[in-house]
Order: C-alpha cells, then sequence, then structure tokens
C-alpha cells in the first residue's frame, strides 16, 4: 500500500504509481481510494465535447464502479449493524444498495415485507359479497310449514280450501280460485303474500329470515327436491341394481350357489351395520372388487349402495 507524501498531490503520485492506481490500492489521506477522482478526471477530459450532463452522467457512472470493487461503505456497514448515522440505536431507514445502472434498489429482504404491506392495505374497496345458498324445499321450506301453517291447512282440514300437507297439495287452488303458489312468481302466490303481509299464519307471524326463504324458493322455481335429498330408494335403486349384477348367484333359491339373499331387505341387510358402510361387509366386498364375478361395479353405483348404508339402510 502506498501512501501519499503531503507534499505530493494524489495526481502525481498515481502517475508515479500506475501499477498501485490499477489494483485499487492507492490511498490519500482521508483513508479513501483516490481512484474515484482520478477516474473521474479522466472520464471527464474525454468528454470536454459533451455537455455538463454527460461529463456528471460518467463520473458517478465511474464511482458506482469503484463502489462496487470496493465492497460495501462505511455508512452501509453502520446501517446493516442497525445503528443510525451518528452510532446510535434508533429507527433505521432501509439501506440500499447499488445496481448495474448506477441506481439503487431496495435489499431483497425488504421485498417481502413490502408485498405484505400491499396486501393489508388491499385495493380500498369492500369485499364481494358471496351469494346466498340455494333454497331447498325439503330443508327449508318444508318445516317452516309443518310448524307454522300445517295445523290450520291439512288435508283434513283444509283452511280457506288450502293445503299445505304436500308438495302437490301446494299448486292447487282455494275456494275463490286464486293460486296458491305460483312458480317463479312470488308476488302471485297467496302463500307468499298473505305471510309477507302478517296476517298469516294465525297469532304471530313468520320472521322475516323466514318469509325470506319462502320469497327466494318460489322465485326459483318452488322445485321439490326431497327425493334427491333422501337418498338412493331400497326399492328404486338398491334392488333393481342387485337383481342386474348379482342374479342367479344372490337369488334365495335352493339351488343358488351363495345362501347370501339378496332379493329383499331382510337378507341384504344381514350383512350390512345401518349408518356405517365401511363396516358393513356387503359394501366392503362391493368396493374392493370381489364381487360380482362378471367384474367390479362401475364407481357411481359402489357410491349409491354405500350412500343408502349410510342413510341408515331403510326399506323404502
Amino acid at each position: 500500500m502506498v501512501s501519499a507524501p503531503q507534499n505530493i498531490s494524489p495526481l502525481s503520485l498515481a502517475l508515479r504509481h500506475p501499477g498501485e492506481l490499477k489494483r485499487g490500492r492507492f490511498l490519500p489521506w482521508s483513508n479513501r481510494p483516490a481512484t474515484a477522482n482520478l477516474l473521474c478526471r479522466r472520464q471527464a477530459r474525454r468528454h470536454l465535447h459533451c455537455g455538463g450532463d454527460r461529463r456528471r452522467d460518467s463520473a458517478c457512472m465511474a464511482r458506482a464502479g469503484l463502489r462496487r470493487q470496493t465492497g460495501p461503505t462505511r455508512r452501509l456497514l453502520h446501517r446493516a449493524e442497525g445503528s443510525n448515522r451518528h452510532g446510535s440505536q434508533g429507527p433505521v431507514r432501509p439501506a440500499r444498495t447499488e445496481t448495474n445502472g448506477g441506481r439503487t434498489a431496495m435489499k431483497p429482504a425488504l421485498v417481502p415485507a413490502l408485498g405484505l404491506l400491499l396486501a393489508a392495505c388491499g385495493t380500498g374497496r369492500p369485499p364481494a359479497k358471496s351469494p346466498a345458498p340455494a333454497v331447498s324445499f325439503a330443508r327449508d321450506v318444508r318445516p317452516i310449514l309443518d310448524a307454522s301453517c300445517l295445523s290450520c291447512h291439512s288435508a283434513a282440514n283444509p283452511g280457506g280450501g288450502y293445503s299445505v300437507e304436500s308438495y302437490s297439495d301446494l299448486f292447487a287452488a282455494g275456494r275463490d280460485s286464486a293460486p296458491n303458489l305460483v312458480a317463479g312468481k312470488p308476488e302471485a302466490s297467496l302463500l307468499y303474500v298473505y305471510v309477507k303481509d302478517g296476517n298469516h299464519p294465525a297469532g304471530a307471524g313468520l320472521d322475516s329470515s323466514q318469509t325470506d326463504i319462502l320469497r327466494r324458493w318460489i322465485a326459483a322455481g318452488a322445485r321439490d327436491d326431497a327425493e334427491s335429498l333422501a337418498g338412493p330408494s331400497f326399492s328404486k335403486d338398491i334392488i333393481p341394481l342387485f337383481t342386474a349384477k348379482c342374479m342367479p348367484c344372490h337369488d334365495g333359491s335352493p339351488g343358488a350357489k351363495s345362501a347370501y339373499d339378496l332379493t329383499n331387505h331382510a337378507g341384504v341387510t344381514k350383512k350390512v351395520e345401518p349408518g356405517n358402510a365401511n363396516s358393513s361387509p356387503l359394501y366392503r366386498t362391493l368396493e374392493s372388487g370381489r364381487m360380482p364375478p362378471s367384474g367390479k361395479l362401475d364407481p357411481a353405483s359402489i357410491d349409491m349402495v354405500k350412500k343408502w348404508i349410510d342413510a341408515g339402510a331403510a326399506d323404502k
């Protein structure tokens, strides 16, 4: 390392020791590399014919290149240690790092924090409301009718000529021939108009949420989903499946290959644990593919048997 004597200027010393200058080892009295000043002067001399902006840009680029070669400055080291420029502890501004173009950019460690901040701020718009779930006749409407209307509007005692005992009764006209229910038109349906005005049921009317359920159900078409929610039927779904896939091996006849009878509810439920398909030998056999011998049932049929067992394996 060559030190600059007090009576020799940095430029003269640098010219005497070009090797030291090239390796960046020459230090002036301020303990800073002199190559920055020399590079600036060289750039300025090269671009004397250009405007001041270009000379200034060339000098800045030279200083930026020197800083990248000589590592972080004292100021950046202080900031990395968590202290301010005076050495005392306190709030520390985000340290900056030089990029190839001489511009500054935030350190990569600060990018996730900025992303979290932007996510917390959001777009300033209120969150969109999720659509209301579809109204089910069996799950939502039928309980309201049974609890509040059936006592005065049953098939045996149809008050005003209107009955709500069954789904088909809802569409029948009353004494004045006015429709009790018009699918898709709540305001034309007496079932909704009476409860909306608070005239029915007698005594205490329905609350706003119950009235809204009736309105939405009628507006959506007043469909009956009782059978779809009830699950597979033993007589309509399970027995036809076993008849097509498991006969004649399980027909209950004396000459059948198996004594397990799949022609009636009593015989089928001998290997069924109602409410728990996974513990039922019938479902495990079908799901594993061991039966029927002609080939494993399709996934929809196996799932139907599972739903029937899990729903209680009722004889209906």
